[in-house]
């Protein structure tokens, strides 16, 4: 359950970090809490050790390490609103357990941010995505919207279930479509995979069809349609989708639609939940009290974080820099500015001084 040996990196680092506050827990006693072995104050408690220990664990790294670039996760809020941002509202319990974690993340900030250097050091605190409730599967009429449902009934796809586990898979050797992976439909074409049972000459027609089921289905509770885009692939391009692994058709759902994230679209919003996620920045040369207009994307952020800190922007990079950010955008500029500034100035007096002197 909590392992303090075998896994650091340079080997043995985790014997330093042994007599912290608070434990290494795994994110899997979030499992424990929903089968009901751990009631809500028990699930608080282990979210709280975790996080100490986060803390203490980044906070002795910083004061006794040599690090230029710090980063690290804390998970609890996505396993938490996957397991219960349906009760929130209506049960106290919940309610009160998301508030504790956000106060022990909190803390764990607190305790970060007191060991570093404010006029030198600059500080992101940023979230991969947000969640909304799926609270229209308490309706016993309801029926999650699955891409796969619609597969089957157009014959196109064939989930079995095991007997004994009761889980289900696809049947791959009867499968013409199938959606997996939050948002793609793949095509099972016989040039592509070696269980694949579609050729090539019927891959438009295939993904025409399966686009036009898409947009036809209704929402049964709603009637609305669920589906917001629906995409082939070379199109998906202009939402920033592309390359050989992403599927062959790429659609996008609004946020009421059943799923906390993944397949709904990042600006919906439903309920108490948002999917878009988080971004604060701070430090020397960050404007202060300053809400951003502009949207920010995951991608933006390391090169904006190479920008700040003069380094190398990795080559496979696509996001772009968050000027917005900075009290002024052009620094590295002027620093150059200044640089060449100096150069000339040294190499007008080097060749002065070159000559006054004798040559031999």
């Amino acid at each position: 359950m909590c392992s303090q040996s075998g896994w650091g990196f340079p080997r043995g680092i985790e014997k330093e970090l042994e007599k912290l506050d608070g434990l290494p827990v795994p994110n899997s006693f979030f499992y424990s809490a929903l089968a009901g072995w751990i009631d809500m104050e028990t699930l608080s408690e282990l979210i709280d050790m975790q996080n100490t220990w986060l803390g203490e664990a980044a906070r002795y790294l910083i004061k006794n390490k040599e690090w230029s670039l710090f980063f690290m996760h804390a998970h609890c809020p996505d396993h938490f609103y996957h397991g219960y941002i349906n009760d929130i509202e209506t049960d106290p319990a919940i309610e009160n357990a998301e508030r504790k974690f956000y106060n022990s993340l909190d803390r764990m900030l607190g305790n970060i941010l007191s060991v570093i250097d404010e006029n030198r050091t600059m500080v992101i605190v940023t979230s991969d995505h947000g969640a909304t409730p799926t609270e229209n599967i308490k309706h016993p009429e309801y029926k999650i919207f699955g891409v796969n449902a619609i597969l089957e009934k157009m014959g196109l796809c064939r989930i079995v279930q095991d007997p004994v586990t009761g889980v289900k898979d696809i049947d791959w050797t009867k499968t013409k479509a199938a959606a997996i992976l939050s948002c793609y439909v793949f095509i099972n074409l016989k040039s592509r995979y070696p269980h694949g049972i579609v050729d090539d000459s019927e891959y438009e027609n295939l993904r025409n069809e399966i686009i036009k089921a898409i947009y036809d289905y209704t929402d049964p509770l709603t009637g609305r349609k669920p589906a917001v885009f629906v995409l082939k692939k070379e199109d998906a391009r202009i939402i920033g989708l592309y390359g050989e692994k992403i599927g062959d058709i790429v659609y996008g759902l609004y946020p009421e639609i059943g799923g906390e994230h993944g397949r709904q679209i990042t600006t919906g919003e439903y309920n108490i939940g948002s999917l878009k996620g988080l971004f604060i920045a701070k430090g020397p040369g960050i404007k202060k009290g300053m809400k951003l207009e502009r949207t920010v994307w995951l991608t933006d952020i390391v090169p904006t974080i190479c920008y700040a800190l003069n380094l190398p922007v990795p080559a496979q990079c696509e996001g772009g820099i968050l000027y917005q950010i900075f009290e002024d955008p052009d620094f590295r500029l002027k620093e150059y500015e200044k640089f060449r500034e100096n150069y000339e100035r040294i190499k007008r007096i080097f060749d002065a001084e070159k000559h006054l002197t004798h040559n031999y």
